[in-house]
């Protein structure tokens, strides 16, 4: 659930708190409506300070999404729907990294801004959302910040009823967000609500640029190694040319030196997909043992990635297209032979010739060029993450 500005962008925005009471309060289309809002804050009390990420949430919060603590017990809810806001909640990631599984939590007093918490529960790490958070604590929207509706830096999620679909919940929650903007129209003209699926909104938020920039990156790779190997398979190629040339005088036509030559590439490409397979199922045990933690949490479902068939079936339709990229160069360059001249230079086999070098040239001028936009978009990266 989020608010809108849809006069200037579609882009999801925060909820003010008075807003989100209105709706929870008036909302017909769920069984349960929570808000949340992550801080960056000093916890002690535990050994050395730490700085920890923590997901500010309605009491009702694990209730709508539906999940339990692994050990205690989760908020407790007062009869005016507000918690007890000194209880803290601990993701179990954080708990065993940077806690060391002390055994010993629940006797201690935490303190985070150098307010006191009283540790109840530790939730499993299937339950990530938000995805960064290290630890839970209750949030109370009462007394000033209820009539607060300037301030939108909530988030909202909820459990829709049985039977009612998203967008019916997203139709009434337009229809709300209309009538509070008559109501307050200092605060809430122009804006409007947005309702999707939480799926739809990690892939889009949280997972989707993830996968998007690692994408990016995964094609430029792919990119230098095509024109690496083409590079390699033009240099091959001019050394095959007698033998091209006198397959040519023999009969064989274009169309099946060049179904001949991209079929050798394309085996190259499968016979480096197998490999590459091999590569990854080891590869992925690395990287799901020593991934940082602070990167990890980022990615949901990072735990859970798995080579699969999904997996396989892409690796080869890649290889595929990989070699065929690379091998339509040299294939194309080897059919276009002038017979007469190859026959005669029989002695002078192997050496290159001008277009070979040409060809090369380009190949390795691409080879350079991608490298180099890899090179700045990593560079970006990893200032940006700074």
């Amino acid at each position: 659930m989020s608010e809108t500005q849809p006069a200037l962008s579609s882009e999801p925005r925060g909820i003010s708190p008075a807003n989100f009471l209105d709706w929870s309060s008036q909302a017909r289309s769920y069984d349960s409506v929570s808000a949340w809002a992550l801080d960056s804050e000093s916890l002690t009390g535990h050994d050395a300070p730490l700085k920890v990420e923590t997901a500010r949430v309605t009491p009702n919060f694990f209730m709508t999404l539906g999940a339990k603590p692994l050990w205690g017990r989760g908020f407790s809810v007062a009869g005016d729907g507000h918690g007890r806001d000194q209880e803290l909640i601990l993701a179990r990631g954080f708990w065993e990294r940077q806690l060391g599984s002390d055994p010993n939590i629940w006797s201690e007093t935490l303190r985070l801004n150098g307010r006191s918490y009283v540790v109840v529960g530790i939730m499993d790490q299937s339950v990530n959302f938000p995805p960064s958070a290290d630890v839970w604590i209750p949030m109370t929207l009462k007394d000033k910040e209820g009539f607060n509706r300037k301030d939108r830096y909530l988030r909202g999620v909820a459990r829709l009823r049985s039977g009612v679909s998203v967008r019916q919940a997203d139709s009434e929650s337009k229809t709300m967000a209309r009538r509070l903007s008559e109501s307050y129209p200092d605060t809430n003209r122009g804006w409007s609500a947005q309702v999707s699926t939480l799926t739809d909104w990690l892939n889009a938020h949280i997972t989707g640029p993830f996968v998007v920039l690692m994408s990016t990156v995964v094609a430029f790779v792919l990119l230098i190694a095509c024109a690496n190997v083409a590079n390699l398979q033009v240099v091959r190629a001019s050394r095959r040319q007698r033998e091209i040339a006198v397959r040519s005088a023999l009969g064989a036509g274009r169309q099946r030196l060049i179904r001949q030559m991209l079929t050798e590439s394309l085996m190259l490409g499968l016979a480096g997909a197998g490999a590459g397979m091999l590569i990854a199922r080891w590869s992925l045990r690395l990287f799901l043992g020593y991934m940082p933690a602070d990167i990890e949490r980022f990615v949901p479902g990072w735990d859970q990635i798995r080579l699969d068939t999904r997996a396989l079936l892409f690796a080869i339709a890649a290889a595929g297209v990989a070699g065929l990229l690379a091998g339509l160069v040299p294939a194309l360059r080897s059919s276009r032979l002038d017979l007469n001249a190859s026959l005669k230079e029989g002695a002078r086999e192997g050496l290159a010739g001008p277009s070979t070098h040409k060809s090369r040239d380009v190949l390795a001028a691409a080879q350079v060029a991608l490298a180099l936009v890899l090179l700045v978009g990593s560079g970006l990266m990893v200032k940006g993450f700074r």
